[in-house]
């Protein structure tokens, strides 16, 4: 990280907004005499960026007069970071919660927020960006007064953890506890896939039963069409009968009308007949 600008109002002893730009600074010295905030504007980059400084309290930070105003105090810090520039702006007004923004800056010289919803999700993504949290920074990358030897004077255990996340070595854990997930994710697949496996080799298993089975069905199959077909040629043929049937019913019915005339004829012959032989 690399700082490009910092700005800080109702911060500690400072009152009015101040600011300090780091511009072309490759080496520089801080002097002054006591209580003209020299660790104040160390403090600024810790509490910008972690939220945490020298003092025993949140509210401590915030400038006494600024304070009794309900005025907050705000850190404004700029900096880059692998090319790319960020700004982390934090607010505290005593007695409330305190605020954090984070931005990057877009191409077109714009600042889009990247703050989370909740301000330890937000933080969460500070630590993320720089890969490194407060102890690591104040042990590694930023001395904090009267406490250089800070990381000598601390355990084997601590000071492995703190050369752990500095060399990231923490993301090895993040890699396996990933390739944990990701293998029993892929066993519980397998786990299923041979599970299917099993259930097709049984299937398989009733293939020749199934192949008798079918052969039979075909046969019984073509011994019922068969039938069907003879069934229904008979169908046919006793449709042809009926229908002869009925046409010869339709003659007989001509026929008999026929003979009812005709004997109607032969009654009015005989009686005419009669007459004449008379």
């Amino acid at each position: 990280m690399i700082p490009i600008r910092i700005e800080l109002e109702n911060f500690l002893s400072y009152r009015k907004r101040t600011s300090l730009d780091f511009h072309d600074l490759h080496l520089a010295c801080i002097a002054g005499p006591n209580g003209s905030g020299k660790s104040a504007l160390l403090d600024a980059i810790t509490w910008v960026l972690f939220g945490r400084s020298r003092t025993k309290s949140d509210d401590n930070v915030v400038n006494k007069t600024a304070a009794a105003l309900g005025e907050a105090a705000e850190v404004l810090l700029i900096f880059e970071l692998e090319d790319v520039i960020y700004r982390a702006i934090r607010k505290k007004q005593a007695g409330k919660t305190m605020q954090l923004e984070l931005m990057v800056k877009t191409e077109d010289a714009t600042w889009k927020s990247i703050t989370e919803v909740r301000l330890r999700d937000t933080q969460a993504a500070v630590v993320r960006l720089l890969r490194m949290n407060y102890e690591t920074f104040t042990n590694a990358s930023f001395f904090l007064q009267n406490k250089a030897d800070s990381f000598t004077t601390k355990t084997a255990a601590h000071r492995k953890e703190i050369l752990a996340d500095l060399l990231g070595l923490d993301q090895w854990d993040r890699f396996r506890e990933t390739a944990s997930e990701r293998r029993v994710e892929e066993e519980n697949q397998l786990f299923l896939i041979d599970g299917r496996l099993e259930d097709i080799d049984l299937e398989l298993a009733e293939e020749p039963k199934r192949n008798s089975a079918l052969k039979a069905a075909l046969k019984e199959l073509s011994a019922v069409s068969a039938q069907v077909a003879l069934q229904e040629k008979l169908v046919d043929e006793r449709r042809r009968v009926e229908k002869a049937i009925d046409h010869q019913k339709q003659q007989i019915d001509t026929l008999d009308d026929n003979i009812a005339a005709f004997k109607e004829s032969l009654v009015e012959f005989e009686s005419k007949k009669e007459e004449r032989s008379q």
